[in-house]
This record gives C-alpha cells, structure tokens and sequence, in this order.
C-alpha cells in the first residue's frame, strides 16, 4: 500500500514539474530564457489555487469554470479509447495466431508494415481519402472530423486509434505463439493425435493471454498517445483538445495543463482497468475450453 501511494506521488510530482517545462525554458526576444525557479512558482501557484478555486478556471477574455462540460469530455475520451482497446485486444491476438497457425509470413510482413506508417499521417491520409471519395462518388463513407455531439466522427478516429496497438499485439502474439508451438506439452498433445484447433485452442490460447496480460499496460499508454493525436486532428472534444485549445494557445496556462495530465491519468487507469478485465475474461474462456 506505500508503494502505491509513493508512487502515486511520485507522478503528481513528475506531472507538476513537466507542466511547468514551458515557463521553464523558452524563447524571449530572439533569446533562449532558462528559468529554473518558475517550476516553483507554478507549483506554489497551483496548490494555492487549489485552495481558491482558480485553479480550475481557464480562459483568457472570458474566464470559465473547468467542470462546465467535463464529463461529455471526459465520457468521449474514455469511449473512444476503451472501444479502440478491446478491438485491439480482441482482432491483434487473434490476427497473430492466425497467421502463424497458417505460416502466412508475407501477410504478416504486410499487417506489420502498416504499423510504421506514423499516426498523424495516418490520419491525414484517412481523411483525404475520404474527401475524395465523395467528391469522385457523392457517397460519404466516414466524416473526417466531429461537426457536433449528434455528429460525430467515429470509424476514423477509431481506425487510427486501434491499428498501432492491435498491429504491436499482432508482431509479439506471433512471437510468442512460435515459441509456444514448440514446447514439450505442444509436442504430446500432437502426438497424441489432438486436432491443431484443439491444440491452439486449449494449449496455445491460454498461454497467449498470459502474456498479453503484461501487454495490456503498453497497449493503453499507446493508445492514450495516439488520442492526443486524433483528438485534436478529427475534433473529438476530448480531455486532449482542451489542452491543445486552451493550455497552449493564446499563452500558457500551467493550471490547466496540470489538470489536463491528471485527468489523462485517471483515464489510462480507467482504460487499463478494462481492457484487463476484458483479457481476463478471455483466458477464463479459453482455460474452460
């Protein structure tokens, strides 16, 4: 219960002293300012405000209050990333074994290539295809960005969100299900007759989801930094746009940075949380099978 605890602090420290990285070292009048004592100002000034409650308004002509709207933003991230989570958790192991079940090593090469094409390019070329589309056919497949609540962007954000991790769970799943295939207790079942599907399914697929137990923690931090990315490029009025929108434009605003960070923690625990019950559930499954 320490540790947690002390580690607990730990990130609410390491979160106040990199928010306040910008007033730190900056440029001023064509000059590189290193100022070291603002990481203590900005903390002094946030616990402060924490008292009084100005910590948790933002804006810079018309001041408002952080919670006006923080549970759609929050409720829209945990969405999106939750729903991107479980279809890389569920199509990436999956994927895996079935390509090295069937020894499709090209295909695999092909899945895994698609993993270095970076995110904001991805998402670029998503949204021009689409464009282009519609002008060429007069027929919508996707939008390209959320217009409002009633109108929200969903298979792109969810396409962009869910391929780096479910492509990762792809390359170490079929690492993995190599090293499996040729264990001693692979080797009897096969001689004992057993059908491949029986084997892959009641000998490798345990053994699968025990590894991808360690993986879920990866899988959630990578797709919490793709969300910065698709939040702010298809305007999903997330935790993130109100970092990008608020906390960085117009001036900095230590505060609301803060408070952005620590919600996006909070959302990475909520994710994990479930994308490891959901692996949980699986290897219950398979065992039973």
């Amino acid at each position: 219960m320490m540790r947690k605890v002390a580690a607990l602090a730990c990130l609410l420290v390491a979160i106040l002293v990199l928010a306040a990285w910008p007033d730190v070292l900056f440029v001023e009048q064509d000059a590189v300012v290193f100022r070291p004592s603002a990481v203590f100002t900005d903390v002094i000034g946030y616990v402060r405000g924490v008292a009084d409650g100005t910590s948790f308004v933002y804006g810079f002509w018309d001041e408002r209050s952080l919670f006006a709207g923080l549970d759609t933003r929050i409720v829209n991230s945990f969405l999106y990333m939750v729903v991107a989570g479980l279809l890389a958790v569920a199509m990436g192991p999956a994927l895996g074994i079935w390509l090295t079940a069937g020894r499709h090593d090209r295909l695999k090469d092909a899945v895994t290539l698609t993993g270095a094409v970076p995110d904001f390019v991805l998402a670029l070329l998503l949204q021009i295809a689409v464009v282009a589309f519609y002008k060429s056919t007069g027929h919508r497949l996707a939008r390209v960005a959320s217009i409002d609540s009633s109108r929200p962007a969903i298979l792109l954000p969810l396409l962009v969100l869910s391929l780096v991790p479910m492509v990762y769970l792809v390359r170490t799943v079929s690492a993995r299900t190599y090293q499996i295939v040729t264990e001693p207790f692979v080797t009897v079942a096969r001689a004992r007759g057993a059908a491949r599907r029986r084997i892959y399914l009641t000998q490798v697929l345990p053994n699968v989801t025990r590894y991808l137990r360690a993986d879920v923690s990866r899988v959630t931090g990578l797709i919490l930094a793709d969300f910065f990315i698709v939040d702010y490029l298809f305007n999903l009025r997330g935790i993130t746009t109100l970092i990008f929108s608020f906390g960085l434009k117009g001036g900095y605003r230590y505060s609301l940075v803060v408070n952005g960070l620590i919600l996006s923690v909070l959302l990475y625990a909520a994710v994990y949380l479930v994308l490891r019950a959901f692996v949980r559930g699986v290897e219950a499954l398979a065992v039973r099978a």
